[in-house]
C-alpha cells in the first residue's frame, strides 16, 4: 500500500538525518505523534504537509517519490490518488471537474470532503470576474485571490478560504485550473502554500472598495 511504502521511506530519510520523530515535527511545526502515524501508515498526508516535511529535510519532493521499493519505482503522482488521471496542461469541462473531485459545478473554490480536495479555478474569460489573481512565475509561485463577490473576505477554519489558509495542518490538497474559454478548465498540478494569506484592499463586483485575502501557492512539480 502507498502509505506503508511513503511512512517506510520518510523513517528511513529521517534516520539518516539522525533526527528524532520530535526533532523533525519541532522542524515542520508538527505534533510528533503526526509525524509516528504517517511513518506507521496510520495516517495519509497531503503533498502540502509532505513539501514541509521535505523542506525540513533538506530534499525535493521529487527526491522525496524517486525511490524503489523491490523493483517498483515509486512517484508523486501514484501517491495523489484522489485524482489520477488529472494530466498538466489537458483541458476538463466542468461537469468533467465535478465528477472527478465530486464537488460543486460553482465557485472558484470547490471543497470535496469526500475527495480531501480544494480545486481552486482561476478566470480569465471574463471581464466582470473581481478576482485579481496573479499570473504563475517561471518558479510556479502565483498569488490566488479568496472567495467572496461581494464585502470583506473572511477566512475561517471551515469555509472556503480556510481550507487553503490552513491546508499546511489540514488533509486537503489543492488542485489548480486556469479556465481561459467557458467551459474550459487547465488543469496547472497541484499547488502547496508558499507563506502566509494576507489582506490587501481590492474593488468588489458592485465597484465598492473591501477587503480581499490572498494566499501565495506554489505548483509543485511531480
Amino acid at each position: 500500500m502507498i502509505n506503508v511504502k511513503v511512512g517506510n521511506r520518510l523513517r528511513e530519510l529521517r534516520r539518516l538525518r539522525g533526527l528524532s520523530q520530535e526533532a523533525l515535527a519541532d522542524e515542520c511545526g508538527l505534533d510528533r505523534t503526526y509525524i509516528t502515524y504517517i511513518e506507521n501508515a496510520k495516517k495519509s498526508v497531503t503533498i502540502s504537509t509532505l513539501h514541509k516535511i521535505t523542506s525540513a529535510l533538506n530534499i525535493t519532493l521529487e527526491e522525496f517519490f524517486s525511490f524503489e521499493e523491490g523493483d517498483v519505482l515509486i512517484k508523486m503522482k501514484d501517491y495523489i490518488i484522489e485524482v489520477p488521471k488529472l494530466i498538466v496542461g489537458n483541458s476538463y469541462t466542468n461537469l468533467e471537474l465535478s465528477k472527478i473531485f465530486q464537488c460543486s459545478t460553482q465557485g472558484g473554490i470547490r471543497v470535496s470532503s469526500r475527495k480531501k480536495t480544494v480545486t481552486i479555478i482561476t478566470r480569465e474569460n471574463s471581464e466582470r470576474n473581481p478576482y485579481a489573481d496573479s499570473t504563475v512565475k517561471p518558479d510556479g509561485t502565483f498569488i490566488y485571490t479568496g472567495m467572496g463577490l461581494t464585502g470583506d473576505q473572511v477566512v475561517t477554519g471551515t469555509n472556503q478560504n480556510g481550507k487553503i489558509a490552513y491546508n499546511d495542518t489540514n488533509e486537503y490538497t489543492i488542485h489548480y485550473f486556469i479556465s481561459y474559454e467557458k467551459n474550459e478548465y487547465v488543469y496547472q498540478g497541484v499547488a502547496v502554500k508558499n507563506g502566509s494569506f494576507y489582506f490587501v484592499e481590492e474593488v468588489d463586483q458592485k465597484g465598492n472598495l473591501r477587503k480581499v485575502v490572498k494566499f501565495p501557492l506554489k505548483l509543485v512539480k511531480e
